[in-house]
């Protein structure tokens, strides 16, 4: 048996989380000083986003359904050295 992917322990970590229902946004940033993002970043973000509600919106922007899947997309950016915020969405039509 091969040697678990990052992707695979941390949904294994936080798919016991409580789940919030809402939409959030991850940012994260790469320091320029890191030589580029890893290649298996983007394959591990791929294996999360086969299992959970995510979007892309911009490069370092990512919308995720769901508290769990953004912490799950935030640790991996973390993991590999990026600076990274979850922001909730609000939905302004509604009030907030």
């Amino acid at each position: 048996m091969g040697r678990r992917s990052i992707a695979e322990a941390i949904v294994t970590k936080f798919e016991k989380i409580k789940e919030e229902n809402h939409f959030f946004l991850v940012v994260y940033d790469f320091p320029g000083d890191q030589g580029g993002i890893p290649t298996r970043f983007y394959k591990n973000l791929e294996y999360i986003a086969q299992r959970y509600q995510i979007q892309r919106i911009q490069k370092s922007v990512i919308m995720c359904k769901g508290l769990k899947a953004a912490k799950m997309v935030a640790h991996l950016a973390y993991h590999y050295g990026a600076n990274v915020k979850i922001f909730r969405i609000c939905d302004a039509a509604a009030g907030i």
